[in-house]
């Protein structure tokens, strides 16, 4: 059975060494699980075996859940998505456009954006704001003047609050903090019960012990220490989030489903549908050509849709054109194709970003699953 193919990759992932658990589900609209198993172990010491129902660190796959958060907002008319955020969140306004920044004085040069920061932008990533490791070096300089180097994953906003690099919450309109909004709005709606951005508030918890590719991203795993703050002083929708495999597609299922749980029809629409300008997508292109990506190679072309990065053409043997993907630090991945009807998640739990292993048994897996729908 094809079937079987998914799981003899998955397995012989873990014999190999270059994993330690892995979490693997694949689901169609029709409710069908296409595939669902959990390999591996739990901990390098091999006592505890890998389930389904055991949490990770998803760090940027958070932002999907962020993303819904907001199109329910902006359902329910409390913020439109090309308002001015400066209203609600007093830092926007103040933050400006670093220009450049001199180690040797400890000068720096701002200017004022001239585009108000909106939650389209933050969403597709074309506020401005960068994590402090990418370019330009200006920037990671002025991080380390300011004493905010590594603050990034302190799990607290304050880690966040970065100049800009280019023009341009929810607990603000919600009046609750974000585990609660999604608490009451999200995670309750579809069965989402080992899912927290506070797991030390949780008795019972089993993680994925974090592992690391020292010598390189084709080197077997390491024991190594999960970087994410904790307790995080802040819920960060962009980052903080732990789940599990299982609860993060029963999201994914929710929106496949149009009038689901979640969201409405309109919603999900405007969740995978392309956002970037001309210029902003011209931007992604050259950021691309000068690195490697094997889950979208750089010969397609993609756009940043709010809910992640959108496939603006069929990838042949895999996903369809209008489909959205994204992964996190610890080398998670997920993927929705509501063309076809399909979502993916894997969780594992490697540092560095993994985009070459983990990312090749991703891909093998995506076309095993597609081959099933044939």
């Amino acid at each position: 059975m094809m079937v079987d193919r998914i799981k003899a990759k998955l397995d012989e992932a873990v014999e190999s060494g270059m994993f330690l658990g892995i979490g693997y589900i694949a689901m169609h609209k029709s409710g069908k699980i296409i595939y669902s198993g959990a390999h591996g172990s739990r901990h390098f010491s091999k006592a505890e075996s890998m389930t389904l129902e055991t949490a990770g660190w998803v760090a940027s796959m958070t932002k999907l859940l962020t993303c819904v958060a907001v199109m329910q907002l902006v359902e329910r008319g409390l913020v439109g998505l090309d308002d001015d955020l400066a209203k609600i969140v007093p830092f926007l306004g103040k933050v400006q456009i670093l220009t450049d920044f001199d180690d040797k004085t400890q000068r720096a040069k701002f200017r004022r954006p001239t585009q108000k920061i909106t939650l389209r932008r933050l969403l597709t990533h074309s506020s401005g704001f960068i994590y402090d490791g990418d370019s330009p070096p200006y920037l990671h300089k002025w991080v380390i003047a300011n004493g905010l180097e590594g603050k990034d994953l302190s799990g607290a906003i304050s880690g966040y609050e970065l100049p800009l690099v280019f023009n341009p919450g929810i607990e603000a309109i919600s009046k609750q903090t974000l585990e609660e909004y999604m608490q009451q709005n999200i995670w309750s709606k579809v069965g989402m019960s080992r899912t927290t951005f506070h797991p030390e508030n949780r008795t019972e918890y089993p993680i994925l012990e974090m592992g690391i590719r020292l010598h390189g991203p084709e080197s077997p795993l390491t024991p190594g220490l999960n970087p994410w703050g904790n307790p995080a002083h802040d819920d960060l929708g962009g980052a903080g989030l732990y789940t599990t495999t299982e609860d993060y597609a029963k999201m994914l299922a929710a929106l496949l489903l149009d009038d689901g749980p979640l969201l409405k029809r309109e919603s999900l629409e405007e969740l995978i549908r392309p956002n970037l300008s001309p210029e902003s997508r011209e931007s992604l292109r050259v950021h691309r050509s000068n690195r490697y990506y094997v889950e979208i190679p750089n010969n397609y072309e993609v756009d940043h849709a709010l809910g992640g990065l959108l496939a603006v053409e069929d990838i042949p043997e895999r996903r369809r054109k209008g489909s959205i993907s994204w992964d996190g630090r610890s080398s998670p991945s997920w993927m929705i194709d509501r063309a076809s009807g399909v979502a993916c998640v894997m969780l594992v739990q490697i540092l560095p970003t993994d985009m070459i292993t983990t990312k090749r048994l991703w891909i093998e897996l995506e076309t095993e699953v597609y081959k099933l729908l044939e």
